[in-house]
């Protein structure tokens, strides 16, 4: 079974519409199918819709930005009630914190010779709380960066002069939120943190210790060796594997839906915890 537990809508950073994404996702193979924004669950009922429709299995899916040892870390939350009062009053800190970043980052954008991506980022976002993959289009519409990776690696990766820190939730915060909504706390793209194989275990550990049950252990453009070190830290704690895209559009075609591919053996998938 091809399944894809980790994607994006124009709801947060993503190009589509949730229902167009569920529609990709069909033409792609993928039988099982989270939509996760960041920190909102605005897309799910239409693509919950959408994927009924399709005949495809669908979960209610949310992405939550963490800080952790000075490092941004995301927990992916599967199978969760979008309405639950813990889960929504917890976001709602979440967008306050999205916002007061984007207004930092324009700013510095605007100090470095990229005035005007604050209104543009909100327009492209549709919101007042843009991520930073809505001020990269912005500076390369501007002209200050050849695409989006040149926009990130100039002005917005960490080090960079628009590079803003964020108070988001605690790891503890983040699993508290996805469990209260009766859903799988997941860690997001271990590997992409760049933190050492000692590191990434004390995470993993406090991850665990705090309730949390998963870790996506297979991306597209992993290697292989990253994909069984993840599965040998995932047993050893027992925490199941998941597998995603983390797609967001077209522009990342690396990262297409079901690119992942199947989840392959030697974990235990994070689905027969739903």
């Amino acid at each position: 079974m091809i399944a894809d537990l980790h994607c994006h809508s124009y709801c947060s950073d993503g190009e589509l519409a949730p229902a167009d994404v569920v529609a990709r996702a069909v033409a792609r193979g993928v039988r099982l199918l989270a939509l996760t924004d960041h920190d909102n669950t605005d897309g799910v009922a239409e693509a919950q819709a959408a994927a009924s429709a399709a005949g495809i299995d669908f979960v209610a899916g949310v992405e939550i930005s963490c800080r952790w040892e000075g490092h941004d870390i995301h927990i992916v939350g599967l199978r969760v009630d979008p309405d639950s009062p813990v889960l929504v009053a917890g976001l709602a800190g979440q967008h306050e914190a999205r916002r007061e970043r984007g207004r930092q980052i324009a700013a510095r954008l605007a100090r470095a010779g990229a005035a005007g991506c604050w209104e543009r980022a909100c327009q492209l976002a549709g919101t007042d709380r843009p991520g930073r993959p809505h001020f990269a289009r912005a500076i390369v519409e501007a002209g200050q960066a050849r695409d989006i990776e040149h926009a990130f690696n100039r002005f917005l990766k960490q080090g960079q002069v628009a590079y803003v820190p964020t108070p988001w939730a605690s790891i503890e915060d983040a699993v508290g939120w996805i469990r209260g909504a009766g859903g799988v706390a997941v860690v997001a793209h271990p590997s992409r943190y760049k933190l050492t194989r000692s590191k990434l275990k004390r995470l993993l550990v406090q991850f665990a210790a705090a309730g949390g049950q998963a870790l996506e252990v297979q991306l597209p453009r992993q290697q292989p060796n990253q994909v069984q070190s993840l599965m040998l830290m995932g047993n050893q704690l027992g925490l199941a594997g998941s597998v995603a895209s983390d797609f967001h559009g077209g522009h990342m075609p690396w990262a297409e839906l079901g690119a992942a591919g199947e989840l392959l053996p030697g974990i235990r998938p994070v689905w027969e915890l739903f």
